[in-house]
């Protein structure tokens, strides 16, 4: 997989990812975003959570807050256990097998086993309080996930993995700034030497023809002999004549 570890192909692939999203590309930009984790989209992060699309979002967001080498941030922890809470809710949301699936994995504690991890019995009981008396309707499963996208963008502005990737340029990239080096290339510098040099041989051929007349009608008055000497100067050769 290509290294986006330097500054110069972080800064390639911002304005490419500025370039995709201007054209209305958000399929391959959001594609390059989990590749290259240069840019987090926050919208996209919402798009997700208000779609119930949880197994997605979990997958884009792993890529930003990775779990090794370094252990994450405790931001990004709590933002981790609030997104597990509401994948869990959506398999409860979801009925049949995954319902089904989240009592299995989330039975009720006896006494004993909630007095020693009273959060984990509180988790648990909310799961089975919620699969007991489940919201009504879809609308009311739309507005929790509504909730869950601005709770869960609040938490990923917080987590210091995601500073300095929460922007991209503010203005569109140029045609030569989409490239692996992320630097203006040199042509057109190199085109304007090569005219300007240009301009200058052309005055300074002027000004040898010029120099040539004044010097031939100099000639004209002289002697044939002095003439084949002067001629002979100027490299005209034997049988030169002004």
């Amino acid at each position: 997989m290509f290294a986006w570890n330097t500054a110069g192909k972080r800064l390639c692939a911002r304005r490419i990812l500025c370039f995709l999203r201007r054209h209305c590309l958000q399929g391959a930009a959001h594609q390059l975003e989990r590749e290259t984790a240069v840019f987090f989209d926050v919208g996209h992060l919402q798009h997700l959570a208000r779609s119930a699309r949880w197994e997605e979002l979990t997958s884009y967001v792993a890529r930003f807050m990775p779990w090794y080498p370094d252990p994450p941030s405790p931001q990004a922890l709590a933002f981790f256990r609030c997104l597990h809470i509401y994948t869990v809710l959506g398999r409860i949301a979801a009925g049949g097998k995954h319902a089904e699936g989240v009592r299995n994995m989330f039975p009720l504690l006896d006494a004993a086993a909630a007095e020693a991890n009273p959060r984990t019995a509180a988790l648990h009981a909310f799961f089975h309080h919620v699969q007991q008396r489940p919201p009504r309707g879809f609308a009311d499963w739309m507005r929790t996930w509504a909730l869950a996208a601005d709770r869960l963008k609040d938490l990923a502005l917080q987590c210091p993995e995601l500073k300095g990737k929460l922007h991209l340029p503010h203005s569109a990239p140029k045609s030569w700034q989409i490239n692996l080096s992320g630097v203006r290339p040199l042509l057109r510098p190199y085109a304007k030497i090569k005219k300007a040099n240009k301009q200058k041989a052309r005055h300074l051929a002027c000004l040898i023809q010029e120099k040539r007349r004044k010097i031939t009608g100099s000639l004209s008055a002289l002697s044939g002999a002095d003439a084949a000497v002067a001629a002979g100067a100027l490299g005209g050769g034997p049988g030169w004549e002004p």
